[in-house]
């Protein structure tokens, strides 16, 4: 199915609070650390109560390890991700488009999230492109796939790194009408 997107340099009006993706990383930096605190508090409790002598000293520490080696990597690459889009939408790396977000995907790993794909042609080249998995039914730590499917969103690509963006729901934010077309095709 053949969709119009329309490409401009620079031209459209983004506020970094308002960027989908950067959202989709808080929403899981603030709720892995979250649930590591709740954790650490659930399992401290009962030592609190019961009192905690050197031979528990073991007991103790090592759950906590176990709970930072199993949270905190998810915790750093969701920050990675979020400074990293941050900085490159204010420096002006991404090419932004306008494109309906159709025919979800499910995730490999994470089976209730979706993503998107599109053949994107940029100069006479078809590049497949996908977005993150980061819509979902059960938006806990995601966003919700109701506010985005069969919607036109605005997506940014970055080139060089091979890097696609959910930006937010279109809603008059394109500032010029000089605008290129190009065409994008929907998996």
């Amino acid at each position: 199915m053949d969709n119009e997107i329309k490409e401009t340099i620079n031209q459209i009006d983004i506020k970094t609070k308002d960027i989908s993706e950067l959202k989709f990383y808080k929403k899981n930096i603030i709720g892995y650390t979250v649930l590591f605190l709740v954790l650490c508090f659930i399992y401290t409790f009962p030592f609190v109560i019961y009192g905690l002598n050197n031979d528990l000293l073991l007991l103790f520490i090592l759950p906590y390890l176990l709970f930072g080696i199993g949270f905190m990597p998810f915790v750093i690459y969701y920050l990675f991700r979020f400074f990293y889009v941050k900085k490159n939408v204010a420096k002006g790396k991404f090419n932004f488009y306008e494109a309906v977000l159709e025919n979800p995907e499910s995730s490999f790993l994470i089976r209730i999230n979706n993503y998107y794909s599109f053949f994107i042609k940029d100069n006479k080249k078809n590049l497949m492109v996908r977005t993150r998995s980061m819509f979902s039914s059960f938006p806990l730590f995601a966003l919700d796939i109701d506010n985005y499917n069969n919607k036109k969103v605005i997506v940014g690509y970055n080139k060089e790194k091979d890097d696609l963006i959910v930006i937010k729901k279109c809603e008059n934010v394109w500032k010029s009408k000089n605008t290129s077309t190009n065409k994008i095709e929907v998996l």
